[in-house]
């Protein structure tokens, strides 16, 4: 049997699996905005609820990275899209950490 035979004879099937994975992933997504999104505003805002939260997740295995890291790997990826150059990426960590220890120790 060949592709096109399969698809005209499973496009029933086929049609009805796409909108279970669509309604699946869409759930998914749907999930981490609802739960993702107030728990990031509520640590931005109350930064002591940070570490239980963050511990609770890597006890629970659930992956985390720093806003700092988010940060330069974003950086970096612009930096290679714009110069076609693989980016600096340590030294560009080096400079975040150096800037936000200066600020951190600057007056209000």
């Amino acid at each position: 049997m060949d592709l096109l035979t399969y698809l005209h004879h499973s496009w029933p099937m086929l049609l009805r699996l796409t909108g279970e994975h669509l309604a699946l992933v869409g759930s998914a997504v749907g999930l981490a905005i609802v739960i993702g999104v107030p728990l990031g505003i509520l640590i931005t805002r109350h930064r002591f609820l940070a570490t239980p939260l963050l511990a609770l997740a890597k006890k629970k295995g659930i992956a985390t990275i720093s806003g700092v890291e988010m940060f330069v790997q974003q950086g970096a990826r612009q930096f290679e899209i714009w110069t076609g150059k693989p980016a600096p990426e340590a030294e560009m960590q080096r400079v975040v950490e150096h800037e936000l220890r200066r600020r951190a120790s600057q007056p209000s």
